[in-house]
Order: C-alpha cells, then sequence, then structure tokens
C-alpha cells in the first residue's frame, strides 16, 4: 500500500497554507489593474482628518500651533508668530550664526519690526466659528532715541503660548492656565546691553473670555523670572509643561540648556506662592515632564558633547524637602538623542519621544522599560535594547528630526513628527529628491508595536512640517500644525478609522523577520485578510543621500562636510541647524516614495534587500472587483528587533511568573510556559504541526489573564513574543530564515 504525506504550514491560526504552494509564490508579480492604478501611494490623510483652518487665523504670521487645551465645551489654542523669522533672528543675535533675514523669507529687514505678538483662539464646535480671545500687548522698549533714550519700538510681551491646561483650583472651579514665552532669546544682546529681559509669563482664565497674567510683582519669587535663579547661569526664557496634580500646579521653566521645575498650591496668586521645586537647569536640565500614574516623572538631557538621556521619577515632591528622585531608566548612545521632547501616557504606560535622531521608548506601570523605535542594534549586547517594533529612527525616515507631539486617543497613541525635508525646499539639488517627503508624519498604534500611517507628507499640506501640538477631546482629535511661511492649520478627526468603508480590512499585523535571522533577505508576513484575493506590497526604499545625487553631486557636498567641525555647540543650542548640516553627512539615509515593489496571493513576501539600509514596507489587501485596502502598519525591513526564539519567549514566561507572584495567581503564566517548553521539543524533533499547536495553546492561557493590569500588560507582550516565535518557525521550516538561533 502507498502512503501519500502531504506537508502544510500555517502563517497564521485561521487559515492553512501549502508550502510548495507559498514557497512558488514567494517573487510573483501579479501585475493587475489595482496595483498598475496605484504605482505609487504615499499616506496623505488616511485618518479621517478635515480642516477646520488653513491660513494661520486669517493672518498667516501665525505660523505655528503651540498649544491646546479643551475648556467649557471648547478648543483653546495658543499660537507662536513668524516662527522662521523668530529662528533666524536668534541664531543671529544669540549664537552668531546664519543670516537675518533668511533667504526667500517675508521676514522684515529689522527684526525689531517683526509681528511678535503671541494669540490664544477659541473654536466653537457648535457653529465651527474661531474667535481671538487674547493677543499679547506689545509694550516692551527694544530700541530708543539715542540723545534721549526715550523708546522707539516695541515688541510683544509674549512670542509665544507653549502651554496650557485645566487646573481644579481650591474653591472647586477650573480655571484655565496658559504658559508664554517672553521675547528674551531673540533679542538676547539688547537686553543684555539694557541688563534687564522680560520674565515669561503666566495667563489665567476661568471664564474662558477673560484672560489675565498671574501677579509677578518685583522682588517676588515670580517677579524674579527674569533672571537666572542663585548658583545658575540660565536665565527662564518661556514656560514647558504646565500639570495639575493633587491640587498643585507644576511648570517646567525652559532656558536654553534645559528646564527648572516651580510648582504652587494657590497658582492663582502668584508672587511667593510659587516656589522652586527641583534643583537649577545646570545641575538637573529637564527636557520634558509628565504626571504619570500620580507621579511626576522627568526627562533629563544632556549637555556639551556628551550623547544620551536619563527618566527619572519623583517620589517626593510636597514641598516638605528636596526633591527626591528616583531613576527609571537611561539611554546612553554614541549616535542617539541627547534629550526627550515629549512624554505622554497610553493605555497604563509612560511613552518617551526624542529629539534627533528621533527615537521612542516606552516605559511599563513597573519601571521596565523598552525601545519601540530608535536605532538598531550595534553589537549582539546591544539586542535587549532593540527596537520592538524592528523600525529605525524617525519611523524609517532620516529626515524626522524630532518627536513633535504624542496624545492618546480613542484606544491609539498618535505620534507626530517635525520633519526637516521641507528645509531643502530652497537648495536645487536636494528638493527633487525630498520633494514627497515635505510635510510632518503622523503614526498611531494601539500598543506600541504595530503603528500605522495616517500621512507622511502633512496631511497633504507639504510646507507644513510639524505638527506642533495634539488634543484629545470628546469630540475627536484636533491637530495643530507649524509652517515656514504659510498659516498654521488645525485638523480634527472623528474617529481616526484607518480602512477604506467600501474597501477590504486593511492587512494585520505586518512583521519583517529580524535582520539576524535573516541577513540578506527582506521576509515580510501578515495576517490574511477575509475576501482577499491578492496582496499588494510597497516599498519606500532607503537609498544614501550620496547615492541618490551620483558622483557629481557628492562631490559639491563633499566640502560642505566641514560645516559639521566646531558644531558641537550649535547643535546642542539649536537642533534644526544642526540636523540641517548633517544631511550633508555620508551616512545620511533618504526615503523614497512608497512605490508599487509586488503582489501575492498569500501573506507571505521575500525579496533581496535592496540596500544596506533598512527600507519601510507596508501591504494593501485587494478584493475580487479590484478594490484595496488602507495600508497596513509600517515595518523596517530588514527587521532590527531582536530575533525572537525559544530562549527570549522562555525568559520573559520566568519574568511574568515572577510578577504574577506579586500581583496574582501563577497558574497562567506556569501552564504557558509548560506549553512553550514542549513546542520546543516537538520542534526539535521535527514535528512542527505539534508545536505550532502548543505555541497556540500558550498564548491561548495568556489571554484573558487574572490579576492586575499591569499583569495583564506583560502577558500581551509576551503573548506577542510568542505569536513572533510561532512565525518564526514557520519561515524556519520553509528555510526562509536561519532556525539555529531560534533554539
Amino acid at each position: 500500500m502507498k502512503t501519500t504525506y502531504r506537508f502544510e504550514v500555517r502563517l497564521s491560526c485561521d487559515r492553512p497554507i501549502r508550502a510548495a504552494l507559498l514557497v512558488a509564490l514567494l517573487t510573483a508579480v501579479l501585475a493587475g489593474p489595482a496595483a498598475a492604478q496605484e504605482a505609487l501611494y504615499h499616506p496623505g490623510n488616511l485618518g479621517g482628518f478635515a480642516p477646520i483652518e488653513l491660513a494661520g487665523f486669517g493672518d498667516p504670521t501665525n505660523t505655528s500651533v503651540t498649544s491646546m487645551e479643551w475648556f467649557q465645551g471648547k478648543l483653546y489654542v495658543g499660537t507662536l508668530r513668524s516662527a522662521h523669522c523668530v529662528f533666524a533672528a536668534t541664531l543671529v543675535g544669540r549664537f552668531g550664526v546664519g543670516i537675518y533675514p533668511p533667504l526667500n523669507s517675508d521676514c522684515s529687514r529689522d527684526p525689531r519690526d517683526l509681528p511678535l505678538s503671541a494669540e490664544i483662539w477659541r473654536y466653537k464646535p457648535k457653529d465651527g466659528s474661531w474667535d481671538r480671545m487674547y493677543a499679547s500687548p506689545r509694550n516692551v522698549p527694544i530700541a530708543f532715541d539715542p540723545q534721549t533714550r526715550v523708546p522707539t519700538k516695541f515688541t510683544a510681551r509674549d512670542i509665544a503660548y507653549t502651554s496650557m491646561v485645566v487646573h481644579i483650583e481650591k474653591d472647586g472651579r477650573p480655571a484655565l492656565y496658559v504658559g508664554a514665552t517672553s521675547p528674551a532669546g531673540v533679542f538676547a544682546p539688547i537686553f543684555a546691553a539694557l541688563g534687564k529681559a522680560p520674565a515669561p509669563r503666566l495667563l489665567r482664565s476661568v471664564d474662558g473670555l477673560n484672560f489675565y497674567p498671574v501677579p509677578q510683582k518685583a522682588g517676588t519669587f515670580l517677579g524674579t523670572l527674569d533672571r537666572p535663579r542663585p548658583k545658575s547661569a540660565l536665565a527662564p526664557v518661556g514656560f514647558g509643561e504646565l500639570m495639575s496634580l493633587n491640587g498643585r500646579l507644576v511648570a517646567l521653566l525652559r532656558t536654553e540648556r534645559g528646564g527648572t521645575l516651580i510648582a504652587s498650591g494657590r497658582p492663582a496668586a502668584g508672587n511667593n506662592d510659587w516656589a522652586p521645586l527641583g534643583p537649577i537647569p545646570e545641575e538637573l536640565p529637564v527636557s520634558a515632564a509628565a504626571i504619570f500614574r500620580g507621579s511626576l516623572y522627568l526627562a533629563i538631557g544632556s549637555s556639551g558633547l556628551e550623547r544620551g538621556y536619563s527618566i527619572v521619577k519623583a517620589t517626593r515632591w510636597d514641598g516638605a524637602g528636596p526633591l527626591a528622585l528616583e531613576p527609571v531608566m537611561s539611554q546612553t548612545n554614541e549616535f542617539g538623542p541627547k534629550r526627550v521632547m515629549k512624554l505622554a501616557q497610553h493605555e497604563g504606560r509612560l511613552y518617551a519621544g526624542t529629539g534627533f535622531p528621533a527615537e521612542l521608548v516606552r516605559i511599563d506601570k513597573d519601571g521596565s522599560w523598552q525601545m519601540v523605535m530608535g536605532q538598531p542594534p550595534l553589537s549582539i549586547d546591544d539586542l535587549p535594547f532593540a527596537p520592538m517594533s524592528g523600525i529605525p529612527s524617525g519611523f524609517g525616515n532620516a529626515l524626522t528630526a524630532q518627536i513633535a507631539s504624542m496624545e492618546s486617543y480613542d484606544g491609539s497613541l498618535y505620534v507626530s513628527t517635525m520633519d526637516a525635508s521641507v528645509l531643502a525646499r530652497f537648495l536645487p539639488f536636494l528638493a527633487p529628491l525630498l520633494q514627497h517627503e515635505f510635510g510632518f508624519d503622523l503614526l498611531r498604534s494601539e500598543e506600541g508595536v504595530y503603528w500605522y500611517p495616517v500621512t507622511r507628507n502633512g496631511l497633504s499640506s507639504s510646507l507644513q512640517y510639524s505638527a506642533s501640538s495634539m488634543k484629545s477631546t470628546p469630540l475627536g482629535l484636533f491637530v495643530g500644525t507649524a509652517t515656514g511661511t504659510d498659516g498654521a492649520q488645525v485638523w480634527a478627526s472623528g474617529g481616526g478609522a484607518l480602512a477604506s468603508a467600501d474597501g477590504p480590512q486593511a492587512p494585520y499585523r505586518l512583521e519583517a523577520a529580524s535582520a539576524l535571522l535573516a541577513p540578506s533577505d527582506v521576509v515580510l508576513t501578515w495576517e490574511p485578510v477575509k475576501d482577499a484575493v491578492a496582496y499588494h506590497v510597497y516599498r519606500s526604499t532607503v537609498r544614501s543621500l550620496f547615492d541618490l545625487m551620483g558622483p557629481g553631486g557628492a562631490s559639491d557636498l563633499a566640502g560642505l562636510q566641514g560645516l559639521l567641525d566646531g558644531s558641537a555647540f550649535l547643535c546642542d543650542n539649536v537642533p534644526d541647524l544642526c540636523f540641517l548640516l548633517s544631511l550633508f553627512g555620508t551616512t545620511v539615509s533618504v526615503p523614497g516614495p512608497f512605490a508599487w515593489t509586488a503582489a501575492t496571493t498569500d501573506p507571505l513576501y521575500v525579496e533581496p534587500q535592496p540596500t544596506v539600509m533598512q527600507s519601510v514596507y507596508f501591504v494593501r489587501a485587494q478584493r475580487a472587483d479590484g478594490t484595496l485596502s488602507e495600508p497596513s502598519n509600517i515595518v523596517g525591513g530588514a527587521s532590527s528587533a531582536p530575533p525572537i526564539g525559544f530562549p527570549i519567549v522562555e525568559g520573559s514566561l520566568y519574568q511574568l511568573i515572577q510578577s504574577y507572584e506579586k500581583f496574582g495567581p501563577r497558574r497562567s503564566p506556569l501552564r504557558a510556559l509548560q506549553y512553550v517548553r514542549w513546542a520546543r521539543n516537538y520542534a526539535t524533533s521535527g514535528d512542527m504541526p505539534h508545536a505550532l499547536r502548543n505555541l497556540d495553546l500558550a498564548r491561548e492561557v495568556l489571554d484573558p489573564v487574572p490579576g492586575s493590569q499591569l499583569v495583564k500588560d506583560n502577558a500581551y507582550d509576551v503573548s506577542l513574543l510568542i505569536y513572533r516565535l510561532r512565525r518564526n518557525l514557520e519561515l524556519a521550516e520553509l528555510s526562509l530564515i536561519s532556525s539555529s538561533d531560534l533554539f
């Protein structure tokens, strides 16, 4: 009797796929109508965002939305005027570099004539109207008659309203507080000669109609914000984050090289009712702050030539003694960022977004942390710190200067960037190569692992280089932008759905195999989509800037490399300029537009790695009628995530068991560990069906899990590791990745 054997593997728990058919289709290219129609597909606005203001509130000099808050059923917005002119004037006045007025700009010839009065606007959702509620007075003298010393020119008291918060006061009434930035930095030489600079102010409103400055009488604590604190040489120039907790209002005061904290239990009283909360900025240069799980968390930046940052938790900050700090994490990398730009809370975790290079770190409730997106590992010793998403810095876009804003909304964390590619629009040799990237990026993720693109070109407004502020409200997510020349914009989302109403569901859980498992290939897998007849793979090919420009362009730019020499001081103080200079470095990678690459009928695609740099991919599903879905999550290929094998999964389960000892019963992770051990034994003996089945059982016992939310979060992470191990076993069985590191 003849026996016939049929071998099958599964790339999901739901859909079996014959291995022979998979291998045959690995390099299939189906040139169907849908692919031909959308050979290039650059996400423009996939979040259901609609503009509610596109022209700087009727004034194009309102170039940046710098803060937002929801108060009394209305949206309040703070602005910065003439941002590009302010930036250039600050460079020339404070650091003696650059050109003022900038080339191809509308800036006044004399920076003292700039219209810098910051404004507060209110949006009423009922009728869609905007009203200007406050404009900074223009009463700070900056030019004088040489004989009489009578002031002849004045500038704004506040040049930006950079932070807003609703604070519940002692009498139970909510009040809206607004932090301002003074003109001290723009006209530093003038104020140095005068021996006095205006202090940053704090505004307050209880009705949303009238805004009044918090008292800052001379000789009181708030009245001395125009000068450095004792033993410090750094004077505050503006308010950063405002945070309300346990009846106190905490404020981050920004200086040139980091911030310092102040706090008050009666913030409306001002004067001496405010007091310093932490050390001077030279000792503790705070770059960002947030309230997380009832505690104050601070991001501490580096200075000088050093790189790296740290995050600490304040264990005592009640005014009874010095600020007590507990270390949470530190990240030191000679190629890494120097400071955290934003801290944001989402689904019980704290996320930290950095400046150039733009990276993202996630901190759990138990204090453990993981890199979400960022620098690939430099050696095997760095594997524990490899990005869990596998996506490189800047979400695969080296033109991303920093994480600009983060906001949790409708179950997803939205992350926006400042995209410096728009700075190249005046450079004829660069603009054609970067034009598709002009405009900020906006992405979202539910769990911080799978990131879906909302836009890669500023919601199709290419000169909007940053989504500088976001606010989650009962009526949706609002996004405020920053631009160099046009007026700032405000967009509103009604839910942020990424799937087209009449199209198939977007492919879910797109994964790229780790580069350590597939050194020369990009191996992509994803969950199958119901009713899909084909999947279309899109790639943003990443190349060196010098490679794109060719030998002639490379030689022209090589002479500019010297601009980087001696620029450490500028990089520390003016990261935007430093980033522009870094574009001329030999290792700068430039992402191309997302181009249709191939199609396959199964959820698997393999190709040789296009360049030595990580390219970025997404996949779209196609129905029989030719309709295409919105993109899947993006991945970097080959992935910079660590290779998920049995040792990593078993070690993570051991850690989960330890957390269960503290927070809940251990039965679920112990049972899961047993299933994983059985899966290893089956896989070692060649019985792949039973190995995969035991991994499925291991995931089932972890979801749902008993115990605290902490345990549930960690159990989800371990379940995801088991899921990735399962995929790696299937790929190893097909000889698409190395299997040695899995065991």
